[in-house]
């Protein structure tokens, strides 16, 4: 998968049978999609840039920032910060709304909560 863009990146490691595996993807709602996709594969861990400081953290962690006003690269309009300051100023520019992951997870149509990743591998993508 080639980023066209960091401070939308995500990752998901999951196990395989050569160990952890990383998926890499260019907006929130590719990393969702995937893992709803196959709910077969135990997710080790989540990662996410933050948007303001392309720093990675743990997805889990994350204060999402969602609007229609934001263009990510593949059009779900959410932000990821590792810190509600980090989120404040976007938030406030797009008139958006901030939510933790798990709200976030649903509002991209999935009711279900998603897997624990408490596995977590612990040093990053």
């Amino acid at each position: 998968m080639i980023i066209s863009e960091e401070r939308w990146a995500t990752v998901t490691v999951i196990e395989s049978e050569r160990g952890p595996e990383t998926k890499l993807f260019d907006d929130f709602n590719c990393q969702v999609n995937y893992e709803v996709e196959n709910p077969n594969h135990t997710v080790l861990a989540r990662w996410s840039h933050s948007h303001a400081t392309r720093e990675w953290f743990r997805t889990e962690e994350a204060h999402f920032v969602a609007s229609p006003s934001i263009r990510s690269p593949m059009g779900s309009g959410f932000a990821a910060f590792a810190s509600p300051d980090e989120a404040e100023s976007l938030l406030a520019e797009t008139d958006g709304e901030s939510m933790a992951f798990g709200a976030a997870w649903q509002r991209m149509g999935y009711s279900g909560a998603p897997v624990d990743s408490s596995k977590e591998a612990a040093n990053g993508p």
